[in-house]
């Protein structure tokens, strides 16, 4: 545990099983019941505008922390502090909080941690509840005033369902579409017999989809409320099992963001409702940006690049979804041969590499990988790219090898390589097939001491064989086909 960093687990006594209570009290536990599990009407311009404000405040936590050189972004700092706010306070939205107070122990342990002074970290808290706050305030005014929007719905290739609305989609495999509908179908007691009911469901589905989309990635995985963890361990008896998952799960770089402990301990909002410190997995998000600022000084610069924001905080960002995708390791690794990466759209990455494997035959496992790690610049040519031209897995692997075999040479010494080799052969290639100053090739002078080959109509001939009238046959053959089809 990093120096300053509030602990991530407090052990409890074994409880041991004292049976279970019921689905219901485990709810009352978690807070299922009452006026949260009242059903709510489905809003899909509510959600959209929840996801803004949601992305809104993870993005100015990072542009805060990342607005000077030397501050640093903690790792899953905004995750422990959602997690922090969420947990202890009642909260009627379910992605943005409005906590009681305007101070948090845990960030604030976080942000001191970085070498921010106390006053500008609780400064930095403030205006991260103000602007919580008022998202939410900004929601509730919203809620029942829009007309509900069209979800448009595509099946592509009878595999996935495409379910789009205004700017933002999301795709859905065909056995998840279908466990949904039995789902919708299950709670709602409605059948999807008319376009009316069809209609409610994809918008549940879309919403039920971006909000996966706003609580994806590393930091909001396999977490718990403390509540949710005093059940299964007072009444369910898993304490074991929950202990044994936070240290499997740690070897990962991730655990559950708030884990057990007793009353007054739960209580202490330093001790819990905080995810880990990475402090290594910080450290490869700034050498990830030191790359790209080497490559691209003028963007990390100004914070643009073509148009579109290339600052700190998305920068790392960007890196840390690629690393979901490919590892953490693997990730820096790529970005730090071709910091391009960086500059591109994850989401297109990560299509790429899915098609890449898709490619993959069972005795070619992990070529993909090994593929796309020697040259990532085949992660910046889209999917339907490589649909078009269908290369094969092997021709991207070699010329992977090759290019990364050049690679230490830089950008000037692989011009200078492939040039040169250009100039090398036409030297070799013309003596050996054209000949110099008018002298005879060297492909000539081999082969003019072997007798000549015979060509197959001399020896043809030679037989008494005179293939023009082979040419005779085509008119007849047709004809006997034509007669051949009036008979049928």
């Amino acid at each position: 545990m990093p120096k300053g960093r509030s602990p991530c687990l407090h052990a409890t006594r074994w409880r041991g099983l004292k049976g279970c209570r019921s689905t219901r009290a485990f709810a009352s536990q978690v807070g299922h019941v009452g006026h949260a599990a009242k059903p709510k009407a489905v809003s899909v311009q509510t959600e959209l505008k929840r996801m803004k404000y949601f992305d809104s405040l993870k993005r100015k936590l990072k542009d805060w922390c990342s607005s000077n050189g030397c501050k640093r972004y903690p790792s899953l700092a905004f995750e422990r502090w959602w997690y922090s706010a969420m947990s202890f306070d009642f909260q009627d939205d379910p992605l943005l909080p409005v906590p009681a107070s305007s101070q948090d122990p845990a960030l604030l342990a976080d942000l001191e941690q970085v070498d921010f002074s106390p006053a500008e970290a609780k400064e930095m808290i403030r205006r991260l509840h103000s602007s919580s706050s008022a998202a939410a305030r900004n929601l509730v005014k919203l809620k029942g005033s829009e007309a509900p929007l069209l979800v448009e719905v595509q099946h592509l290739d009878g595999e996935e369902v495409l379910l789009s609305c205004q700017e933002v989609s999301a795709r859905l495999s065909l056995p998840a579409y279908k466990k949904l509908q039995q789902l919708y179908q299950l709670n709602s007691a409605k059948e999807l017999a008319n376009e009316a009911a069809l209609a409610s469901f994809h918008q549940a589905a879309l919403v039920l989809a971006l909000r996966y989309q706003s609580l994806g990635g590393v930091g909001f995985q396999l977490a718990l409320p403390p509540p949710a963890w005093k059940v299964l361990e007072e009444d369910f008896g898993v304490f074991v099992v929950a202990t044994l998952v936070a240290l499997v799960t740690f070897s990962v770089s991730f655990v559950p963001g708030v884990l057990p402990g007793s009353r007054h301990q739960r209580g202490n909002r330093s001790g819990t409702a905080a995810l880990p410190w990475d402090a290594e997995g910080n450290a490869k998000g700034e050498r990830a940006w030191a790359s790209l600022a080497r490559a691209y000084p003028g963007a990390a610069q100004t914070g643009k690049f073509l148009g579109a924001d290339c600052s700190k905080g998305t920068i790392i960002g960007r890196y840390e979804r690629l690393g979901g995708v490919l590892g953490a390791d693997v990730a820096l690794q790529m970005v730090e041969k071709e910091p391009v990466l960086l500059l591109g759209d994850t989401s297109v990455q990560e299509r790429s590499f899915q098609y890449l494997t898709g490619l993959e035959e069972e005795s070619q496992k992990g070529l993909a990988l090994e593929a796309v790690q020697k040259n990532p610049r085949l992660l910046t040519i889209p999917a339907f790219e490589y649909e078009r031209t269908k290369p094969s897995l092997d021709s991207l692997n070699t010329a992977a090898t090759a290019i990364d075999f050049l690679r230490p040479l830089g950008e000037v010494g692989l011009a200078i390589v492939i040039f040169g080799s250009f100039v090398a052969l036409l030297l070799v290639l013309r003596p050996l097939i054209y000949g110099v100053g008018g002298g005879p090739s060297l492909l000539g002078s081999i082969t003019g001491s072997l007798p000549p080959i015979p060509k197959p109509w001399e020896i043809a001939e030679s037989y008494g064989i005179n293939l023009a009238s082979f040419v005779a046959l085509i008119p007849i053959s047709q004809v006997i086909s034509a007669f051949s089809k009036q008979m049928k």
